[in-house]
């Protein structure tokens, strides 16, 4: 995976200093990749995020995208809108599920 080297030294390296513990066994990592307000340090494992983040990140910049492609410079109260609306979905989906995610 591109992104399996960051997470290595993420999990070897950047945890253990931040934590001053050893490096973290699966169910740890799991734990520590969790929102805060679910009791983790919010640290996102970039192996199982990139695909999401670039989904999303797509769907947020998608009205900018298209104005840039009809070389047009009216930033619309629409393209505003649409916006907006995407980062409302992309922030919705996250929450549910970092719930879903998050131990019983």
């Amino acid at each position: 995976m591109l992104f399996q080297p960051l997470a290595d030294v993420i999990r070897s390296k950047f945890i253990p200093h931040l934590t001053g513990r050893a490096p973290l066994n699966d169910i740890e990592r799991n734990l520590i990749s969790l929102p805060p307000r679910l009791g983790g340090l919010g640290i996102p494992n970039p192996t199982t995020t990139s695909n999401t983040e670039y989904t999303a990140s797509r769907s947020v910049c998608k009205p900018l995208y298209d104005l840039i492609l009809l070389h047009d410079s009216n930033y619309s109260t629409e393209a505003i809108q649409q916006q907006v609306e995407a980062n409302k979905e992309v922030h919705s989906s996250k929450q549910k599920h970092s719930q879903d995610s998050a131990p019983n």
